[in-house]
């Protein structure tokens, strides 16, 4: 086999007339950009991967999309097809070919991940200009426009040839080959000034890009930093996003009470959960008023029938709290859930949707994850810094919406803790279910209210520390486990 060849598949011909026409677009992702100063697939719009901008674009008019790369789990979560060059040194061609060969139809569009515009109009302008030619990309004067083009599936075994025979230029290719061109004019009447093929190659692109998706004054779920990365040996540089930090300034009655450590989105949930769930309110009906001021960080509550609040203020960050004088009654139905067992089916696949639904965790792995679910469907979900906050989101989505809570079970990302086991008692949560570990004073907690805990769900399995009545077909649990042995 030729130098450049590695593990390659030919379609067959009977496969290749099989396929419908269009529906596969290929982003080639990758390449150190010595301008830009790290690899271009790492490339942030704001708070928003450009890549995952442009799949968001893609999805517009194909089903299906196709990765070239060699970091594929820059894209784990994400609604696409991960594969791989196999050849190598070649440039554009190794990808065109990447591409043609995963190719579910039988003409791929092709785009690279540095490249932030696309064309919906242009793009099936195209498609209804392609009769039976083998690509079809712009003219601009002598020269061609590769990406924001076409190519078909049975190009493949030509670009074997052509690599093999020495040669990678995509032009001289192409010249070999009948393709359907777009002139430069009728091209600009849907890229007037030809951004649609703009590549982004210098900071100060990017931040002009940015600002236009993305203006300053927005608050921001997600940053983007400069970052190295040492790997079996070699540094390399990357732009890397993180979650942003916020501080909210809670105002009870002019008092202050609270400062919550928490990520800058659904602000006013947050705050009408955190004060049911610390039982500062029965429901949204006891604030009198209730202003958010996101830009100055603060928020002012008035609670009527509540006179005074020195001596029961709560500090509060992204991880623990510090109590004073909470009150020690649950709103716990004893008989919540008690005739509506929950399916382990059901647990498993909520877990596994839930688990892949965070799009900022997907991408910086730095947010707690909670979801709100009756004991057939996911209700309600929410992301942050602080697994407390988003708890607290969780519940005052419900509150705001009138929706019950003394039936319901939360699904959560994080360890459950005593201060989780107390959080969703007070809001009259009977079952907290998670893909990490209960502590044991959690546990005990649980035992004392009468609450089902669930933790270590992940792929088939998950374990259940206590309240296995409410779990469908589920025995008792041993003696000796009830009584911690």
């Amino acid at each position: 086999m030729h130098r450049y060849f590695k593990n390659v598949v030919l379609v067959p011909l009977n496969e290749v007339n099989s396929l419908k026409r269009f529906g596969t677009a290929v982003l080639l992702a990758g390449g150190q950009s010595s301008r830009m100063g790290f690899d271009k697939q790492t490339l942030c719009v704001g708070d928003t991967r450009l890549t995952d901008l442009i799949f968001r674009q893609l999805t517009e008019v194909f089903d299906d999309i196709v990765v070239v790369t060699g970091r594929p789990e820059l894209y784990a979560g994400r609604p696409v097809r991960i594969v791989s060059d196999s050849m190598s040194g070649v440039g554009p061609l190794a990808g065109i070919h990447a591409g043609l060969l995963a190719s579910r139809s039988d003409y791929i569009y092709l785009m690279a991940c540095d490249m932030p515009s696309f064309s919906p109009a242009f793009t099936r302008h195209m498609m209804s200009s392609l009769k039976d030619e083998k690509a079809c990309v712009t003219r601009f004067g002598d020269w061609i426009e590769p990406f924001h083009g076409f190519y078909h599936v049975s190009l493949l075994s030509g670009i074997e040839a052509f690599v093999a025979s020495g040669q990678r230029n995509i032009f001289k290719f192409l010249e070999r080959h009948e393709v359907c061109y777009i002139d430069e004019s009728k091209t600009r009447e849907y890229t007037p000034d030809w951004s649609l093929f703009d590549n982004l190659n210098t900071p100060e692109q990017l931040e002009k890009l940015s600002e236009q998706y993305f203006p300053k004054e927005r608050l921001k779920l997600k940053k983007t930093t400069p970052m190295l990365r040492f790997e079996e040996g070699h540094w390399e540089a990357y732009q890397d996003e993180v979650v942003s930090e916020y501080t909210l300034h809670l105002h009870v009655n002019g008092v202050s009470w609270a400062k919550l450590l928490c990520s800058p989105a659904s602000l006013k949930e947050l705050v009408v959960g955190f004060l049911y769930s610390e039982r500062l309110i029965d429901s949204p009906e006891d604030l009198s008023e209730l202003i958010l001021d996101p830009e100055n960080a603060e928020a002012f509550v008035v609670i009527p029938d509540r006179d005074s609040v020195k001596g029961t203020r709560t500090i509060a960050t992204s991880g623990a709290r510090l109590f004073q004088g909470q009150p020690p009654v649950s709103r716990i139905d004893p008989d919540a859930l008690g005739s509506e067992v929950i399916d382990p089916e059901f647990i498993l696949s909520t877990m596994r949707a839930f688990t892949t639904s965070s799009e900022v965790f997907m991408s910086t792995g730095g947010v707690h994850a909670c979801s709100l679910a009756s004991a057939s469907a996911r209700l309600s979900f929410f992301d942050d810094i602080g697994r407390h906050n988003a708890l607290d989101k969780v519940v005052g989505k419900a509150l705001l919406e009138g929706v019950s809570l003394k039936d319901k079970m939360i699904f959560f990302s994080g360890r459950i803790s005593s201060e989780i086991i107390g959080k969703c008692a007070n809001a009259g949560i009977s079952a907290v279910i998670s893909r990490s570990a209960p502590t044991y004073g959690a546990i005990q907690a649980a035992k004392e209210r009468g609450m089902t805990v669930v933790g270590f769900t992940r792929g088939n399995r998950f374990n259940v520390y206590n309240g296995a009545h409410r779990i469908k077909s589920a025995p008792a649990l041993p003696k000796e486990t009830l009584e911690g042995r």
